[in-house]
C-alpha cells in the first residue's frame, strides 16, 4: 500500500483503504493485465500511468510507472493490436498515445501518431463496427471516433465537446450506441452502421459528469444514470422517449457514478462519487438512500470510479481516485449467496468472435423464466473510469436460475445454468462457453456390424453434420474408442468431414465408438455413441505342436496329430484348421480339415488317414495347424515335417564290393541302406549302430571278429574292426533283419557278401585337387559356399570318407559334407560358411583343407585364399519435405528426398494407396543415384494411408538390391474453408459477388441475412461448382440499406459430405 490516510466508514457497505498513492489522479481502469485471474488497477495521474499489480487477494505489488513524462487524463485497458494481451489507451492534455504490451505483461511500448493533438477528458473502447477490433472514442474539446484497422487507428467521425462517454446498445438493434456528457446536456447517438452515428436526443442536465448504463426495472431496456456536479443526479430512459427523472433529492457535487450489486440484495445499486463531499450509495431497485449510505475517505476531491471484485473476499469493490489521495473501497457485505461472472470475448482466438474485454456483451439473469437482472458490459463508465468486465448477482436459490450471455459480434448465445452451483461462486464466461450439439445419425459401414466379431481395426462411420445454433460454429469432430460408455473424447479434432475411417483403440466384446462435435473455441458436445462393436485384433497365443515331431518317420498312413489348444482371451478360439502337404510352402494341400474348438481339454488330437496316397508319393510331408478366433485373427504354427515310410529297407551297396580280391587287411567295411536308418546310442538294440545286427567272420581260420559301428551319414554305416584280418582269407559280412529304418520298418531279409583279403594294409592317403569359394571376393555377402574335390587312386583300399578345413590360425575344425560318397575315387565335399556365426575381418584369409579315407589315411594340407570385401546392400532413406506431413491432401504435390549409402545403378520409386491396389504410381530414375529430390502429384489418389517404396541396384554389384519404405496419411480436401470465400462489392455498378473456391466438385447454396437475422437474399443453387475454380453468386445491392450483413454458403458433395462457411460483410456508400 502507498501510505495511510485517515479514513472513516459511514456507510455499511464499504471500508475505504488508502491503496493507490497520493498523486493527483483523473481516471482508473480495472483489467487483468497479467492474466492471473485477478483484476489489476491502472491509474491516470499527474505523474503518468501507474500500474498496481494485484497478487490475488486485493493486495498490490509496489507500483510500476508505465509512462511518466505526461499528465494522463484517462486510461483504458484492452487488446488493441489483436495479440490477446492487455494494451492501454492513454488520453492527455496534448496528444493521446497507446501503450502496447510486449507480451510479458511487464514492458509496454509507447506508440503515438494516430490521435489528434487535443485535450482529452474521457474515452471508451468499443467495437462499434463489429469486426472484432476495439475502436476508440475520445471525449474532449472536439470528441472523435477512431476506427481500429488491424492495429492502426483513423478518425472517422467528430462530435460535440464532451466530458464523459459511455457506449451501449440502448435501442436494441445489435449495434453499440453512445451517450456523451456535454456542457449542459447529455447527447444520445444511435449507430446507423458503416461508421455513421445519428443524434437521437439532447437531454438537458445541469453540468453532467459520469455516465452509467443499467436496467433498473429490469425490462431489457437500458437506462442511463448521469452524475451532476451542480444539481440532482438524473436517470434517463431512452425507451421512454429519453425521459429524465431525478435520482433521489440530494443536490451534491457528483463527478462519477457506477452501478452494481453493492449491498448483496436484489436490485441494482448506484455508487455516486462526489467532489468535495461524501460519496453516496443508492439502493435498488427504488434507488433509495439515507444518511447512513455515505462514505468518506479523507479527501473531498474524488473525480473517477472503477469497479471490480479485487480481493475475492466479499462483494464488488471500487477504486476511487482524485486529489489528496486515492482509495480502495473494500466491500464489507458477505460474499455468501453471490455469483461473480467474468466476461471475456475470443476474437483473439477465433475469427468472427467478439472483442476480448466483452464490450457490448449482454447478460440476462432469469429465475424460473422471469428476468431478474439485465446488463450490458458498457464501453466507458464512471468518469474517465473503466469497470472490469465483471458482474455480481445476489442469488437466493441457484437451482432455478439461468444466465444467458449474448455476444455482440458473433451473435453467440451462451446458456449457463446455476443448478447445483455451490455459493459463493465465480464463473468465467468465455465467449461460446456452450458446447455444440452432438452429431446425429451415426452410421456404421460394412464389413463391421454389432453382431459379429471383427479384426479390422479401421472402422468407417458417417454422420449428419452437427449444429452449433447459438455458438461459434462446428469446426470438426473428436473421436474416442472406449470400453467405458461414460468416457468423452479429448477434443482433439480427428475429422473435419462427416465421413471417415477411425482406427479402433480398444479390444473386447463392448467397444464403443464415441464422437463429439468440437466448435471453433474447443467446446466439446456430449458424444454420440455407437452400439458396442466386438473387436479383437490379437491372434491366438500359445498353440504348440506335439506330434508328429519335426523330422519324425511314420510307418503307417494313419496319422494322429496332437497339439496344445492355446488361448484367446478376447473373442475365443473358433476352430483349428489342419493341413497336410508334400511341399513346405503348401502350394498344394493334399488333405485338410477344420475342427471346432472343444471345451475342457488342453491337448487336442486329430486323426487323419493318408492311405489314399499312392506308394510313389511315399515321401516327406508337412503339417500345420491354423488357429482362428471368432474375429478372424489366425495364428499358424510353424511347419513340422514327417515322413511316411511303409517300405522295408534293403542294402543298396557295400564296400568292399562283393567278391572283391586283394582287399586291405584293415578294410573299411561300409554298408549303404536304401534309406536312413534308426540310429541312437550304440547300447540301444534298435539302433543301427548296435553290433548285434552285424557279423564279420572268416572261414580259414573260422573266426568272428569284433568291431564297433560308426554312422557315416543317415544311410551309411561303417564297421571298424578292432584287429587286422588274416591275409588271403575269405571274409563274409552279414547284416541281420533286426536292423530297422527310422520308421521302424525292418530289413527285408538277411543280407551277406564276401571278399578276400590280400597281403597288405592301405597306407596311402587321398589327394585334394582344388578348393573353391562362392562368392569370391565376398562383396559383403554373409553366406560363403566352400567346395573341395578330393580323390584316392588306391585300388582295393579304403574309400574317401570326408574333408575338414581350418581358417588362419584358428583351431576350430569345420567339417564338410558330400551328397553321397558311393565309394568313388573322386568326391566333392562342400560346406556353407556363415560370416555371422564365424566373423572374418576384411582382407585375405588362408583356408587349410585335409581329406581322409576309411583306413584313417589323410591327405596332405591344401591351402587356398578367400578375400573378404565390404559391399553390403545399399541403404535407402526416404524423407518427406512437405511442411506439414500430417496435412498432406489429395491433389497436393509430394516432395521427397532420396538418400543412399552408395551409388545406385538405377532407382524405382512406387506410391501405393493401401486401400486399393489400383491406386499405384511408379517412377524410374537411371543411375548413378546417391541423392535426389523427387516430386509426385497426388491427383487421383483416395484419402488413406500411402506407402512410399524405393528400390535400387548397387552400381558396384548389380545383383545387390537396397530398399527403403515410408508411410504417410493422405487427407481429403476440405470442401470449403474460410480463406476460400469472400464478398466483393463493386461500388461502380452496385453489384456484389459472393466468391468461393471449393476443394472438390460440389453443389453450392447461399443465404444472406441482416445483422438481426432476417433473410434478404437466397439465390438458386449452383449445381456444379468445379474444384479449384472460382465460382460466384452475383446480385445488385444498390437498394440494400447500409449496414452489416452475414452470408452462409454451404457446399455438399455427392458422397454425403458437406461444409459451410459463415462470414460478415458491409454495404457502404
Amino acid at each position: 500500500m502507498q501510505g495511510v490516510i485517515i479514513l472513516s466508514l459511514l456507510g455499511q457497505f464499504f471500508d475505504p483503504v488508502g491503496a493507490f498513492g497520493y498523486e493527483k489522479s483523473y481516471g482508473a481502469a480495472c483489467a487483468d493485465v497479467d492474466r492471473n485471474g485477478s483484476y489489476d488497477v491502472v491509474v491516470a495521474s499527474d505523474s503518468g500511468i501507474v500500474y498496481y499489480r494485484n497478487i490475488g487477494t486485493g493486495s498490490f505489488e509496489a507500483p510500476k510507472k508505465l509512462a511518466t513524462q505526461v499528465v494522463a487524463r484517462t486510461v483504458l485497458g484492452g487488446d488493441l493490436d489483436g495479440d490477446g494481451d492487455i494494451d492501454f489507451f492513454v488520453g492527455t492534455d496534448t496528444e493521446d498515445f497507446l501503450l502496447l504490451n510486449s507480451g510479458d505483461d511487464i514492458n509496454f511500448e509507447e506508440l503515438s501518431g494516430y490521435f489528434d493533438a487535443d485535450t482529452s477528458r474521457a474515452a471508451a473502447l468499443v467495437d462499434f463496427d463489429l469486426d472484432g477490433d476495439l475502436d476508440i472514442f475520445v471525449a474532449g474539446d472536439t470528441s472523435k471516433l477512431y476506427i481500429n484497422d488491424g492495429g492502426s487507428f483513423f478518425a472517422v467521425g467528430k462530435f460535440p465537446k464532451g466530458y464523459a462517454v459511455s457506449f451501449a446498445d440502448y435501442n436494441n438493434d445489435g449495434f453499440a450506441d453512445f451517450a456523451l456528457s456535454g456542457a449542459d446536456s447529455v447527447y444520445f447517438y444511435h449507430n446507423a452502421g458503416a461508421g455513421l452515428f445519428t443524434r437521437d436526443a439532447a437531454v438537458q442536465v445541469s453540468t453532467p459528469g459520469g455516465l452509467c448504463w443499467f436496467d433498473r426495472e429490469p425490462d431489457k431496456n437500458l437506462d442511463l444514470a448521469v452524475a451532476s456536479l451542480t444539481s440532482v443526479n438524473s436517470l434517463i430512459q431512452p425507451s421512454a422517449g429519453f425521459s429524465r427523472t431525478n435520482i433521489g433529492v440530494e443536490s451534491e457535487p457528483s463527478m462519477a457514478i457506477a452501478a452494481g450489486d453493492f449491498d448483496g440484495q436484489p436490485g441494482v445499486d448506484l455508487l455516486v462519487v462526489n467532489y468535495g463531499d461524501e460519496s453516496r450509495i443508492y439502493h435498488g431497485p427504488l434507488l433509495e438512500t439515507s444518511a447512513d449510505d455515505t462514505v468518506s475517505y479523507g479527501t473531498m476531491y474524488a473525480v473517477s470510479v472503477a469497479t471490480a471484485d479485487l480481493d475475492k473476499e466479499r462483494g464488488m469493490d471500487a477504486v476511487v481516485v482524485g486529489a489528496g489521495g486515492n482509495a480502495l473501497f473494500r466491500n464489507t457485505v458477505s460474499r455468501q449467496n453471490r455469483v461473480f461472472v467474468n466476461v471475456k470475448g475470443r476474437a483473439d482466438k477465433v475469427a468472427g468472435l467478439s472483442n476480448t474485454i466483452g464490450a457490448g456483451a449482454r447478460l440476462e439473469l432469469c429465475d424460473k423464466g422471469i428476468i431478474k437482472e439485465f446488463w450490458e458490459i458498457a464501453a466507458g463508465s464512471g468518469q474517465s473510469g473503466q469497470d472490469a468486465p465483471q458482474r455480481c448477482f445476489p442469488i437466493s436459490d441457484p437451482d432455478s436460475v439461468l444466465l444467458l450471455v449474448r455476444w455482440p459480434r458473433s451473435g453467440v448465445l451462451d446458456s449457463i445454468p446455476f443448478q447445483s452451483l455451490n455459493l459463493p461462486a465465480v464463473i468465467n464466461a468465455y465467449e461460446d462457453i456452450t458446447p455444440p450439439l452432438p452429431p446425429q445419425s451415426l452410421t456404421l459401414y460394412p464389413p463391421h456390424d454389432t453382431l459379429n466379431w471383427s479384426n479390422v481395426d479401421s472402422v468407417k462411420f458417417s454422420w449428419k453434420e452437427a449444429q452449433d445454433p447459438l455458438g461459434s460454429g462446428v469446426k470438426g469432430y473428436s473421436a474416442l474408442w472406449s470400453l467405458d460408455t461414460s468416457d468423452v473424447p479429448d477434443g482433439i479434432i480427428s475429422a473435419f468431414d462427416t465421413i471417415g475411417y477411425f482406427k479402433a483403440g480398444c479390444e473386447g466384446r463392448y467397444c464403443y465408438f464415441l464422437l463429439s462435435s468440437v466448435d471453433s473455441v474447443g467446446n466439446i458436445s456430449h458424444p454420440a455413441r455407437y452400439s458396442p462393436l466386438k473387436l479383437d485384433f490379437t491372434k491366438p497365443l500359445g498353440i504348440t505342436q506335439i506330434s508328429p515331431s519335426s523330422g519324425a518317420y511314420i510307418n503307417d498312413t494313419f496319422v494322429s496329430y496332437t497339439w496344445k489348444r492355446g488361448l484367446d482371451a478376447t473373442s475365443r478360439i473358433r476352430n483349428y484348421h489342419v493341413e497336410t502337404s508334400d511341399r513346405s510352402n503348401y502350394l498344394v494341400v493334399l488333405d485338410s480339415a477344420t475342427l471346432p474348438a472343444p471345451a475342457g481339454t488342453d491337448t487336442l488330437v486329430f486323426h487323419q488317414s493318408l492311405n489314399k496316397l499312392p506308394e510313389s508319393k511315399e515321401s516327406w510331408y508337412y503339417w500345420r495347424v491354423i488357429t482362428a478366433d471368432s474375429a478372424g485373427n489366425s495364428d499358424t504354427i510353424p511347419n513340422d515335417s514327417f515322413k511316411i515310410d511303409i517300405t522295408q529297407p534293403h542294402v543298396t551297396s557295400v564296400y568292399p564290393p562283393d567278391g572283391k580280391d586283394s582287399v586291405s587287411l584293415r578294410p573299411t567295411i561300409l554298408i549303404t541302406f536304401s534309406e536312413p536308418m534308426f540310429a541312437a546310442d550304440s547300447s540301444d538294440k534298435k539302433s543301427a549302430t548296435n553290433t548285434s545286427h552285424y557279423v564279420v567272420r572268416t572261414f580259414d581260420p573260422l573266426k568272428e571278429y569284433k568291431f564297433y559301428v560308426e554312422q557315416i551319414n543317415p544311410s551309411v554305416f561303417k564297421l571298424n574292426l578292432l584287429e587286422k584280418l588274416p591275409g588271403s582269407s575269405l571274409t563274409m559280412v552279414e547284416v541281420n533283419p533286426t536292423v530297422s529304418d527310422r520308421a521302424g520298418n525292418k530289413l527285408v531279409s538277411t543280407y551277406s557278401w564276401n571278399f578276400t583279403t590280400g597281403e597288405d594294409d592301405d597306407m596311402l592317403g587321398p589327394l585334394i585337387d582344388y578348393a573353391r569359394f562362392n562368392p569370391s571376393p565376398t562383396k559383403g555377402e554373409k553366406k560363403i559356399q566352400v567346395s573341395v574335390r578330393t580323390s584316392d587312386s588306391l585300388q582295393g583300399g579304403s574309400p574317401i570318407l570326408g574333408c575338414s578345413y581350418w581358417i588362419d590360425d584358428d583351431t576350430t575344425t569345420h567339417t564338410m559334407k558330400s551328397d553321397d560318397f558311393k565309394y568313388k575315387l573322386t568326391v566333392v565335399c562342400y560346406d556353407t560358411l556363415s560370416l555371422d556365426s564365424f566373423p572374418l575381418a576384411l582382407g585375405q584369409h588362408q583356408f587349410k583343407f585335409q581329406s581322409f579315407d576309411g583306413s584313417g589315411n589323410k591327405s596332405g594340407f591344401f591351402y587356398s585364399t578367400l578375400e573378404v570385401t565390404s559391399s553390403p546392400p545399399p541403404l535407402i532413406e526416404i524423407e518427406i519435405l512437405n511442411d506439414d506431413t500430417l496435412r498432406i491432401k489429395v491433389g497436393d504435390t509430394l516432395n521427397l528426398r532420396i538418400v543412399t549409402t552408395q551409388p545406385l545403378k538405377d532407382l524405382w520409386i512406387s506410391l501405393l494407396c493401401s486401400d486399393s491396389v489400383y491406386h499405384l504410381q511408379r517412377y524410374f530414375a537411371p543411375g548413378p543415384v546417391e541423392y535426389m529430390l523427387f516430386n509426385a502429384p497426388l491427383e487421383g489418389f483416395p484419402a488413406g494411408q500411402v506407402k512410399i517404396e524405393a528400390q535400387g541396384r548397387s552400381e558396384e554389384d548389380t545383383l545387390v538390391y537396397g530398399q527403403g519404405t515410408r508411410f504417410f496419411n493422405l487427407n481429403s480436401i476440405p470442401l470449403l474453408t474460410d480463406e476460400r470465400t469472400f464478398a466483393a462489392p463493386n461500388p461502380a455498378s452496385g453489384q456484389m459477388g459472393i466468391y468461393f473456391i471449393p476443394g472438390e466438385d460440389v453443389r453450392a447454396s447461399l443465404r444472406v441475412f441482416t445483422i438481426d437475422g432476417q433473410l434478404v437474399w437466397s439465390p438458386i443453387d449452383i449445381e456444379n461448382a468445379i474444384r479449384g475454380s472460382r465460382s460466384v453468386f452475383l446480385t445488385d445491392v444498390s437498394q440494400w440499406p447500409v449496414g452489416i450483413y452475414f452470408y452462409v454458403i454451404k457446399v455438399s458433395h455427392v458422397d454425403g459430405r458437406s461444409s459451410a462457411v459463415r462470414k460478415a460483410f458491409a454495404v457502404v456508400r
